[in-house]
């Protein structure tokens, strides 16, 4: 059993881990992920422009680019820093899906304690919504979802956006659909 100032301790610092890492996290992917999108927004064309394998990845970076510039008067001041933010929500609200979905399979301790450790856990350290986090993301969901569908037929239809959504972040993952339809 966890007390409630051990759950709101861990949430805040899980709060101030994920600050630091909005305001500091950063690495050599993923300024290759951001210009991705950026260069998708401005106009670049996939396949025919755009040849990085990764490239159907930043179809979802680059609506948020879009959003950011609506906003911003399309300056690209602060636009890493709205991404980091883009993705620690992401990250968060996954985490929190997560919890939601996993307590009703086990004790509540083990599921917080587990949502918190993948709140915490990103594929590289990379905090925008790049190609791994978005696979990580979509894979995630769609277990959750696969989990849910057994009492609510409606989440096969999300598990299969879920499947669209990492194959367009990390096209290989195509593999996974023999095994989702099993």
């Amino acid at each position: 059993m966890i007390r409630k100032n051990e759950k709101l301790f861990f949430l805040i610092l899980l709060l101030l881990v994920t600050g630091k890492m909005i305001f500091v996290g950063s690495n050599v992917d993923e300024g290759y992920a951001i210009e991705l999108c950026y260069r998708l927004a401005k106009g670049d064309r996939l396949i025919t422009e755009m040849w990085e394998p990764h490239q159907t990845s930043a179809i979802f970076g680059a609506l948020l680019v879009k959003l950011y510039w609506l906003f911003s008067a399309e300056t690209n001041t602060g636009i890493v820093l709205f991404m980091h933010m883009c993705g620690a929500i992401c990250q968060l609200s996954v985490a929190y899906y997560l919890y939601k979905v996993i307590k009703q399979e086990i004790p509540d301790h083990i599921a917080f304690y587990l949502s918190i450790f993948y709140a915490l856990c990103y594929p590289k350290g990379v905090i925008a919504p790049d190609y791994s986090n978005l696979q990580n993301w979509f894979v995630t969901l769609m277990v959750l979802f696969l989990i849910q569908a057994r009492k609510k037929a409606f989440y096969y239809i999300l598990v299969g956006v879920c499947l669209s959504g990492a194959v367009l972040a990390y096209p290989s993952m195509i593999l996974l659909y023999p095994m989702v339809i099993l």
